[in-house]
């Protein structure tokens, strides 16, 4: 690839997100079906936050240091469904 779009997602939602997808998993639910608990949800959060917040650092800077500043485009996921940005956002790409 010589050129790349990231698009990011705020790392608290991308844990939340995360988080959520394993719940599911291993309660054997459809994903989406429900919401996790909060209790679960923060003791999970409790006990792998850290390494949840460095494997996002990581993946993210992996991207950005593979690429050259001209040769990539940085979205904010949030940015996409904000009702004043995401028209923006979506002109850039």
């Amino acid at each position: 690839m010589k050129k790349m779009i990231l698009l990011v997602r705020y790392p608290l939602n991308a844990i939340a997100s995360n988080f959520a997808h394993i719940y599911w998993m291993e309660n054997g639910l459809a994903p989406h079906s429900m919401q996790p608990p909060k209790e679960a949800w923060e003791k999970w959060r409790d006990s792998h936050f850290i390494n949840e917040l460095d494997s996002w650092i990581d993946l993210f800077m992996f991207w950005i240091n593979s690429f050259k500043p001209a040769n990539r485009m940085v979205v904010s996921y949030e940015a996409l469904y904000h009702v004043e940005k995401g028209p923006k956002q979506a002109l850039r790409l």
